[in-house]
């Protein structure tokens, strides 16, 4: 069931946990609070929220003014309301609602803003979505790494979001995937973890370590260790360590391949490493990183194999490095940096 909202108590219980209600508003909440089981759970999720948020926004030194606008951008961007769309949950299963708050007591907000700044919002996020029968976790504008109940270990990419139900590892342990992902699988011979990645595709293992990366046109799945089991419609592929697997196109066209590149590691351990590896990969994992407009203008370069290891490096320096190495050449001409 769901709680019975409207404008009116979003704002009412706002007032209530700000301790600004008047006598019969309070008892307007209390009969609320004692209509139905969801009524109660709401409320709890909510002032739960507000508690955490109180405490920490009294030790941050976050401008108060700098995040609230931050919050504000992020329910834009983001919207907790929009998560679940990651997967096909079930967003009625055990009632609930997220509601966003925006025209009652910027002071309230205040607080809950600090507390989304300093944790990323992933706590407000799944907390509330908690409501719905499921759990969404949620990276936005930072990388975020967290541990299921199965003990497996999660590290999204930016902009990514996954998405279980409550009863995860209870009987299954089912995940819906937005974006890119990172999964250390705990080993469970009698509960395979499964990935849905919302285009047909299901990537199922028992334990090891591979990479998902789901795109509105490709999804790769890179496997570090162990063996996963991808299956493409009606079609099934297994994949062993250091292998990829590509699944593109209107048709779904899978393309399977030996994987020794590391690069997609990036967004966890913020270092290229390159071992062989050909210019034009490189300047692709560049591009998308830094949001650069990199070309290579001489074909003869594209395959040049690159060793070394870039750390937390600006994209000035790599580029100087790696003509350095390569004995090649760049120029800019506006955005673009020309490798020749």
């Amino acid at each position: 069931m769901k709680p019975d909202l409207n404008e009116k108590w979003d704002d009412l219980l706002v007032k209530y946990l700000l301790g600004e209600a008047t006598p019969n508003e309070q008892q307007e909440v209390a009969q609320w609070r004692s209509l139905g089981e969801a009524n109660e759970s709401y409320y709890q999720q909510l002032s739960a929220v507000w508690e955490k948020s109180r405490v920490i926004a009294a030790k941050t030194t976050v401008s108060e003014e700098e995040a609230w606008m931050r919050f504000r951008q992020r329910v834009k961007n983001d919207g907790f309301s929009s998560l679940p769309q990651a997967g096909n949950t079930n967003d009625e299963e055990g009632g609930g609602k997220v509601v966003k708050h925006s025209r009652f007591t910027f002071q309230w907000w205040q607080a809950a803003a600090a507390f989304l700044v300093l944790l990323a919002g992933a706590w407000l996020t799944v907390t509330l979505v908690n409501n719905r029968g499921t759990v969404t976790i949620a990276s936005g504008n930072s990388v975020l790494t967290d541990t299921l109940p199965d003990g497996s270990v999660i590290t999204l990419n930016k902009n990514a979001a996954i998405v279980y139900k409550k009863s995860f590892n209870d009987s299954h342990r089912n995940i819906d995937l937005k974006g890119e992902a990172f999964f250390d699988v705990a080993s469970d011979k009698n509960k395979p973890f499964t990935i849905k990645t919302g285009d047909n595709i299901a990537i199922t293992v028992l334990g090891t370590s591979f990479n998902v990366n789901n795109t509105d046109t490709v999804t790769e799945i890179i496997v570090e260790s162990g063996m996963v089991e991808v299956a493409v419609g009606e079609r099934t592929v297994r994949l062993h360590r250091h292998e990829k697997l590509t699944v593109s196109g209107k048709e779904m066209q899978l393309y399977k391949q030996s994987n020794n590149s590391v690069l997609y590691n990036h967004y966890r351990t913020h270092t290229f490493v390159c071992a062989s590896t050909p210019l034009r990969e490189l300047v692709f994992k560049l591009n998308e990183v830094y949001a650069a407009d990199i070309v290579i203008g001489n074909n003869r370069i594209a395959d040049l194999p690159l060793t070394t290891t870039f750390q937390e490096a600006s994209l000035d320096s790599i580029i100087h490095i790696v003509c350095l190495t390569l004995d090649i050449s760049s120029r800019k001409e506006k955005n673009r940096i020309i490798l020749e």
